[in-house]
């Protein structure tokens, strides 16, 4: 269990957190993980000011802590000494995420922005979904690789209703890394090549 404790507003966060594996035959393993997850957001979020009636207030002290259930089930298949491939699915149920009231926006789109003044309310949700697939040979005879592709869906739902695309909705990732080494001598210096691809 996480807990945590946001002093600033009083707010806090009790995350269960839960793993389970299943050794279910030589080799293969199958794994279940369920996790809450909440987060603040960027300190300077919380100190954003307004001026009415010659009041300094400050919108988003109050703003609640972001929220998301995340579940995973994983196969692992060890191959040989040498070679290892695994599948994960996952999903993401994310709540509580602040936006601005009648609005399309979310912080769950946000990057850095110092003009970004705005109040908001925790009135946003979101859903991540998607499956990574790994393939992973071990170091042997100096060289190795791992290739690693994930299909994914990322879509929220800000206070004006409609389901979007989040900014990290890239459907498909794939990333591919080689390395090789080389000895010199009998001193033991070696020389590490490496190669990656990546494709989004």
């Amino acid at each position: 269990i996480n807990a945590g404790y946001f002093a600033l507003n009083n707010d806090y966060s009790v995350d269960p957190r839960i793993g389970m594996n299943w050794n279910f035959k030589n080799n293969h393993t199958i794994s279940l993980g369920y996790g809450k997850h909440s987060q603040m957001e960027d300190l300077k979020i919380y100190f954003i000011k307004t001026e009415k009636d010659g009041q300094t207030e400050y919108p988003n002290k109050d703003l609640g802590l972001s929220k998301a259930h995340h579940f995973v089930l994983a196969y692992d298949w060890q191959i040989n000494d040498n070679l290892r491939f695994k599948i994960e699915p996952y999903i993401q149920l994310l709540y509580d995420i602040p936006g601005i009231a009648d609005s399309s926006f979310s912080m769950i789109n946000y990057k850095q922005d110092w003009a970004f003044d705005d109040a908001l309310e925790n009135n946003s949700i979101g859903r991540n979904m998607g499956i990574d697939v790994t393939v992973e040979r071990f170091v042997n005879n100096n060289s190795s690789f791992r290739a690693t592709g994930s299909i994914l869906n990322s879509r929220y739902k800000a206070d004006d209703g409609i389901w979007r695309n989040t900014r990290y909705n890239k459907t498909f990732v794939g990333n591919v890394l080689v390395a090789r080494e080389f000895f010199f001598g009998n001193n033991g210096r070696v020389l590490g090549i490496n190669g990656r691809v990546n494709f989004v």
